[in-house]
């Protein structure tokens, strides 16, 4: 689909956000986070303010913590 009749910026600003968009992740911009994190090749806009609170770290995974204490229960049966 040609868009002969868009200038430049709103050209840009049509595909911003979009897959169309090879310098913004799209992904960050829908759901606000990225598989690939730091690594990631496209630049992660963050917003200056949100309604949603963003607390990293508050789950922990029973799982998770019970493989670790097992682990540090099996290395203090050796010292």
């Amino acid at each position: 689909m040609a868009n002969y009749h868009m200038s430049g910026a709103e050209y840009l600003a049509s595909i911003y956000g979009t897959e169309k968009d090879k310098v913004n992740c799209s992904f960050y911009f829908k759901i606000g986070a990225c598989r690939h994190g730091d690594k990631c090749s496209r630049t992660h806009i963050m917003p200056s303010f949100s309604q949603t609170v963003l607390l990293k770290n508050l789950y922990h995974n029973p799982m998770i913590d019970t493989r670790q204490a097992d682990a540090f229960a099996k290395s203090q049966k050796f010292n």
